[in-house]
């Protein structure tokens, strides 16, 4: 009986053991200022887990300030992400949006909702159908440097190296 009992347990825990993480496609949209390397951590754990991550950096941002023109804009960061998921081919994209990340996954989510698995809003812009960062009372990442510049004098990327 003891043996039984032991067989029972052993392949019960196996069972249980052996049970596969289902790996999960996550991508990270930034705010305004930030960049995919603000998810650097998060990628490692979530990676280490089997999942697969992306983290991209929009343009003008960061390591591609160099793109950065009067023209870029929410249709600019929209099509950054759009590009990312039809290249790369994903499906069942589970979108993390942080602050103004949450005007971008709005749109791509309109655009290719077939692909889309989940969004999530991280204390981010949650705006409602036909609804601009204007309204939510932000105009454009421009605008947001304007204001901070005439707040504290410095560019953001300046207050970044001060500060961090």
């Amino acid at each position: 009986m003891k043996t039984l009992i032991l067989i029972v347990s052993i392949a019960f825990s196996s069972f249980a053991y052996g049970q596969q993480h289902t790996a999960h496609t996550y991508l990270f949209v930034p705010g305004a200022w930030d960049g995919g390397w603000d998810y650097a951590k998060v990628d490692s754990i979530l990676s280490a887990q089997g999942d697969i991550v992306y983290r991209p950096t929009l343009t003008g941002l960061g390591e591609r300030v160099h793109l950065a023109n009067p023209g870029v804009n929410l249709t600019t960061y929209v099509n950054d992400i759009l590009n990312l998921i039809r290249f790369e081919n994903l499906h069942e994209v589970i979108l993390v949006g942080h602050s103004y990340g949450g005007m971008v996954i709005s749109g791509v989510a309109e655009q290719v909702p077939d692909r889309i698995k989940q969004l999530i809003y991280l204390d981010a812009m949650v705006p409602n159908d036909g609804e601009i960062a204007y309204s939510l009372g932000f105009e454009h990442p421009q605008s947001f440097s304007r204001l901070f510049k005439a707040k504290t004098s410095l560019s953001p990327l300046a207050f970044r190296a001060k500060f961090n």
